[in-house]
């Protein structure tokens, strides 16, 4: 009878230590193949990026979209059409919101473009003369003084026009693979409006083909993983975008009230950048900076103060508020988590570095907890 009852035991914890070794041999292999492994991951991301772009598109348009459909079903006549009509009125806010986007920052950085080569040696100038007072600095203002930028523009001219079979070559090779991107990120938008049309019957196929293909306490298991990364996600999306609006507005607000030049390009800027957590303002306001300081140094100080006091103000007191209890994740580890997601995926990964470790973070104190009242000894 004792044998009998220790024989399943035995089995499972070996097909557990089965699967541990396994899956220990791939993640070496792995590892020491990382350019193959690269290689392998970029072709997946290649072939499945439009469905990639249509997921998250509908994880994005549905929250409006949610919110639409709530308040259209509470009217009985519109309650037969309220998922559609939900549907195509975030689609055309987006859109709008795009090309209000397009407009106030397309114009503006094409004619600071435009100027920039003969806008800059001025700036410089001025900077120099101001700096001309400070003795400390006098050998750093006569050496600024002292270099011909007019010069040293036609010098960057003549070296881009000297290389213009390499340059058309790499202008038809970029706008080749932007089309295609464009083209794929279009199919990836219709995509994304199917899923929003159809998401319950998308959501019960895949809960019906876990729970055929899974032990039940497992299906649950992974059902509740899935549950907390898209709390977790959706909580971060709405405050992220609602800390950006806020500060995006009050970076706008202040610099009309300075008179600060290129305001809604900037302001446009922020709103994107401000996607990244707790730097994007800052990385925004960064760029921002660099296109005031051609047209005067001067605006471009005051901007500068007026960032960092907003960024001072947005961190201490707004950030914890929006996410701190949506997410519930520490400073620390956000900081953690935008510096490892940035190190190993780029702009993508400071994106969505957080939610993630957010969503790692709640499971392991569950999983703690829950070992620690097996034990008895929960504090």
């Amino acid at each position: 009878m004792e044998q009998r009852n220790l024989l399943p035991e035995s089995s499972r914890f070996f097909k557990k230590i089965l699967l541990v070794l396994l899956l220990s041999i791939a993640f070496a292999a792995a590892i020491n193949h990382y350019e193959a492994t690269a290689l392998v991951l970029r072709f997946i991301l290649q072939v499945f990026y439009p469905i990639f772009v249509g997921v998250a598109f509908a994880f994005v348009l549905s929250i409006p979209q949610e919110a639409l459909e709530k308040i259209l079903g509470r009217h009985r006549q519109m309650r037969s059409h309220a998922r559609s009509i939900s549907i195509a009125l975030s689609l055309t806010g987006s859109i709008i919101m795009l090309f209000l986007f397009a407009n106030a920052f397309i114009p503006q950085f094409i004619q600071t473009l435009r100027g920039f080569g003969t806008a800059l040696p001025e700036a410089l100038h001025e900077v120099a003369a101001a700096l001309s007072g400070v003795p400390t600095l006098q050998k750093y203002v006569v050496e600024l003084e002292s270099v011909d930028w007019n010069q040293m523009m036609q010098r960057v001219q003549e070296y881009l026009a000297s290389g213009q079979t390499e340059a058309v070559y790499s202008a038809v090779h970029t706008t080749a693979e932007f089309v295609t991107t464009m083209v794929e990120t279009f199919v990836g938008i219709i995509l994304g409006v199917y899923f929003l049309g159809t998401k319950e019957m998308l959501t019960r196929q895949m809960r019906q083909m876990l729970y055929a293909f899974c032990t039940r306490k497992n299906a649950d298991r992974i059902a509740h993983i899935g549950g907390v990364f898209r709390q977790k996600f959706y909580a971060f999306v709405c405050g992220q975008m609602l800390d950006s609006f806020i500060f995006m507005m009050g970076l706008f607000t202040g610099m009309i009230l300075f008179g600060i030049s290129h305001a809604a390009m900037v302001s446009a800027i922020v709103v994107f950048t401000g996607l990244i957590p707790m730097v994007g303002g800052v990385i925004g306001g960064a760029i921002g900076a660099v296109f005031i300081f051609v047209e005067s140094p001067t605006q471009a100080l005051i901007f500068i103060i007026l960032l960092i006091v907003l960024h001072q103000i947005d961190s201490n007191f707004i950030y914890p508020r929006i996410m701190g209890r949506s997410l519930g994740l520490p400073e620390v580890w956000s900081f953690i988590a935008i510096i490892v997601g940035g190190g190993l995926f780029g702009v993508l990964g400071m994106l969505l570095g957080v939610p993630v470790f957010s969503a790692v973070y709640t499971l392991l104190g569950e999983y703690t907890r829950n070992r620690l009242k097996e034990k008895e000894h929960m504090p």
